[in-house]
């Protein structure tokens, strides 16, 4: 849960009261849905129409009602956006800026949850396949991806270790 806690750090910081700082985090998961799924529809489709009522059902899913006491798989809010910025940079349209949110968005979903570090992994890698089969891979887009990938997975193997060690032990 550390990509939570990084949003709710500021509230943590202020104030002690748990069902606040659920409650920020809950909601701000809602806005991170909502954002990056009208981000990917957007570039998909080009309608503002369109990306907006696709936001709205995104936050509307009735899986999201049920995981309401998971905070950790609401956090699967980053998917979108990770999958909107994998595919721009594969389609040559990705720009520096592109990779940078990739490295910070993926890092913060990485660490939100093991189960959904598994599951974007996964998605990742078959995107990847596709689209390397589709258009190709050049160098310029594999520079691109290298520190995108290399970045957050890094950063969860390092914050793993203590939980390794611990489940070593027993």
């Amino acid at each position: 849960l550390l990509g939570q806690a990084l949003f709710t750090l500021p509230l943590r910081l202020f104030a002690d009261n748990a069902v606040s700082i659920y409650g920020w985090a809950l909601i701000t998961s809602y806005a991170i849905l909502g954002l990056s799924t009208l981000a990917f529809v957007r570039w998909l489709t080009g309608s503002r129409l369109i990306s907006l009522l696709a936001a709205v059902a995104a936050m509307a899913m009735p899986w999201r009602e049920a995981e309401l006491s998971h905070i950790q798989l609401l956090w699967a809010c980053w998917f979108p956006l990770i999958v909107y910025l994998t595919l721009r940079i594969f389609f040559g349209e990705g720009t520096r800026r592109h990779s940078l949110l990739l490295v910070i968005a993926l890092t913060l979903q990485l660490l939100s949850s093991y189960y959904l570090a598994y599951m974007i992994t996964f998605t990742l890698a078959a995107i990847s396949a596709v689209a390397v089969i589709c258009v190709g891979l050049d160098r310029r887009v594999f520079l691109k991806l290298l520190p995108a990938a290399i970045v957050p997975y890094t950063t969860l193997a390092l914050a793993s270790f203590p939980y390794l060690s611990r489940a070593a032990r027993g």
